[in-house]
């Protein structure tokens, strides 16, 4: 599991550009050496989406279980910022924009 590269010239993108990227509402990327638009894959962004549920999903369990607000609320923050550092790995990119279903 590695930071995406350009499919065109295989230049690695960095993790800060990427995570950049990742709040953009277009979250298309331009490759830093050739200049070439980057469109996130299908594949990715329904990983982008399930990564950003599992958190709330799991917090609820555990608040369903009975354990204590306040541990729960730790869980899920910590759960947050995890899913945060590893977004941009869970990134692949091409040339073209994809549909998303």
């Amino acid at each position: 599991m590695g930071l995406p590269k350009c499919c065109k010239c295989n230049h690695p993108f960095s993790w800060r550009n990427i995570f950049r990227a990742s709040f953009k509402f277009s979250q298309e990327i331009k490759c830093p050496k050739c200049g070439t638009k980057m469109y996130p894959t299908m594949k990715s962004r329904q990983k982008m989406g399930i990564a950003t549920f599992v958190p709330l999903v799991i917090s609820f369990a555990l608040q369903v279980f009975g354990l204590p607000f306040k541990f729960t609320m730790l869980i899920f923050l910590l759960l947050s910022v995890l899913g945060m550092i590893l977004l941009p790995f869970l990134y692949s990119f091409v040339d073209h924009e994809e549909p998303l279903w």
